[in-house]
């Protein structure tokens, strides 16, 4: 048996992937049945990923010679082409982390991980996309991932949080960051012919939150999970919300996919829809300010009731 990890258990809980002294190995693994020959080649039926791996033999009457143990990397075929310098030696080392990290979660799609879930989510793929047109100008996985999630839409317009999938999820913010992808796509390779196809889309997603806006001008409660983040005091990765759903954080997410947008209508789309766009981006954005800015902390509050402040609800304040 090979079992392979990504860090090591002590009483059920992962703690410094350094640390092995008194813990055990538990994850994915692969059973082989020699059959007594010689000479055999044992492969998985998947690639693997890891960071520790072990190797169980049991045997009966003879031994088994393990003749030879190896893993082959395999990823998307990215070529890197942008360089970093920087006098802090361990910026260097971050650097290289994530290119490797960057290579690892891309195959056939972007993945979230290469070792747990293995799937295309698009909060983070907008991010993974934005690393590939960075460091290597290839945008071919950038144009499947957006193919992708919009073969994944509902009829209601949002795209589901994560596709390739068989089992359906839908966090519509990550439906306004698949907007946000191609306005990077847009703006870093300008392939407008490609993205053309995609407007009606963007156009459905808008409409399902519009139709959400309370009479406040901020988003009242929506649907599904409208995951943020995983801080301690965020209910299973949900910001705080009023008892009607109202939401800075939410409300802005909207306001900055309905800007990004208003770009690719303006660029290649509908320019009354855009100047639509920008209008009630504005309109959200000021009814935040109205309804969240509290003058005495200089802050903008994660709800009207202005209680709880956070880092995420002033940098989508600031942007």
């Amino acid at each position: 048996t090979r079992t392979y990890a990504e860090s090591l258990f002590k009483n059920h809980q992962k703690g410094n992937r350094n640390e092995t002294e008194g813990r055990e190995i538990v994850g994915y693994h692969d059973q082989f049945l020699p059959d007594g020959g010689a000479h055999r080649l044992f492969r998985s039926l998947w690639w693997r990923t890891y960071r520790y791996l072990q190797v169980d033999v049991a045997t009966q009457s003879e031994p088994v010679v393990l003749e030879d143990l190896r893993g082959a990397f395999t990823a998307y075929p990215f070529e890197r082409h942008a360089q970093f310098e920087s006098s802090d030696p361990e910026l260097g080392k971050m650097w290289e982390v994530g290119w490797r990290t960057a290579r690892l979660c891309a195959h056939e799609t972007y993945m979230d991980c290469p070792y747990y879930e293995q799937l295309q989510y698009g909060g983070d793929t907008r991010i993974q996309a934005l690393i590939s047109l960075y460091m290597t100008g290839d945008d071919r996985l950038v144009k499947n991932a957006i193919e992708t999630l919009d073969e994944s839409r509902t009829p209601e317009g949002l795209t589901q949080s994560r596709y390739p999938s068989w089992l359906p999820q839908y966090i519509p913010p990550f439906s306004l960051f698949w907007i946000g992808m191609m306005h990077d796509l847009w703006w870093y390779r300008g392939d407008v012919e490609f993205l053309r196809g995609y407007l009606p889309g963007v156009r459905n997603v808008l409409v399902w939150y519009e139709n959400g806006l309370s009479p406040s001008g901020l988003l009242g409660r929506q649907d599904w999970w409208n995951f943020v983040d995983w801080p301690q005091d965020f209910d299973d990765g949900v910001p705080p919300l009023e008892k009607d759903g109202q939401s800075s954080m939410l409300s802005l997410q909207f306001a900055a996919g309905l800007r990004a947008a208003a770009d690719l209508e303006a660029s290649y789309g509908d320019p009354a829809r855009a100047a639509h766009d920008r209008a009630l981006a504005s309109k959200i954005a000021a009814a935040v300010y109205k309804a969240c800015w509290d003058p005495t902390r200089h802050l903008v509050a994660d709800t009207p009731a202005r209680k709880r402040f956070s880092q995420h609800a002033n940098i989508l304040a600031i942007l």
